[in-house]
């Protein structure tokens, strides 16, 4: 009973304070982080235009050009590459990844890398492939009726402007050559007019801006201020039972 008492006493006088500084620290980091990016309505105009040529583009593909630009790539079919396939992926991963290499400098921690990739690649693959199964524009080769948007083009502008965002125009001109790159492949490859392509682009760019705007409901969703403000506190106490003549030990974790 009396070890009971000396537990409970223990949960009760518990110092925290050495953990208020550190808490206080890394709460006025993440305010600061959250700041650095938030939605303002010039960011909707690249991707909104962008989108806007697109949607255009499959009414009339003079508009946006897409027969001509399409013809220079005709006659490319026994040429097919798969590279767009994987190149894809580049930007995405160097988003999660960069962050690690030694001399690379992050805005965010890994944690919120995370949750604004997943948010960004959750929302752009429900747009694109609702989009492919709402619109049926037949692609070029006439392989199938899922030309609009280009999936794999707002996969890799998803990455970019995500990597863009973190790490700076610099890193985020290098994924942005990436996805650039995909556009092209796809057009070699004579699976996408380009206006599917200016459609995927926008979508892409527009989801991983969203990604990041949405960071601070996550956090707050997920109670990731509250379990870093709360650290785990320990202490031990030595106790000596006349009863049993015996020595012991409370020992009491609070997290």
């Amino acid at each position: 009973m009396r070890l009971l008492i000396l537990i409970i006493l223990l949960v009760l006088s518990v110092p925290r304070g050495f953990a208020q500084n550190e808490s206080a620290a890394i709460d006025s980091l993440a305010v600061a982080e959250h700041s650095d990016y938030q939605f303002q309505v010039k960011q909707l105009i690249l991707p909104a235009s962008l989108m806007a040529l697109g949607t255009l583009g499959t009414i009339n593909h003079n508009i946006t050009f897409s027969n001509d630009i399409n013809g220079w790539f005709k006659g490319n079919d026994r040429h097919h590459t798969s590279a767009d396939d994987y190149l894809r992926f580049v930007p995405s991963l160097a988003h999660l990844t960069l962050g690690f290499i030694p001399g690379v400098k992050a805005r965010h921690p890994f944690t919120e890398r995370l949750m604004a990739s997943v948010t960004a690649h959750a929302a752009m693959l429900a747009v694109s492939y609702g989009l492919k199964y709402c619109v049926k524009e037949e692609r070029p080769d006439g392989s199938s009726s899922h030309a609009f948007p280009s999936g794999h083009v707002a996969l890799s502008f998803t990455g970019a402007e995500l990597t863009r965002i973190e790490y700076g125009n610099a890193y985020g001109l290098a994924a942005y050559a990436a996805s650039i790159t995909v556009g092209v492949l796809r057009l070699h490859n004579n699976r996408h007019w380009f206006n599917d392509l200016l459609m995927g682009a926008g979508i892409g760019i527009l989801c991983a801006r969203a990604g990041y705007w949405l960071v601070p409901c996550e956090r707050r969703l997920f109670r990731l201020d509250s379990r870093k403000s709360s650290s785990p506190s320990m202490a031990a106490l030595p106790a000596f039972d006349p009863a049993s003549r015996s020595v012991q030990m409370a020992f009491v974790a609070v997290f």
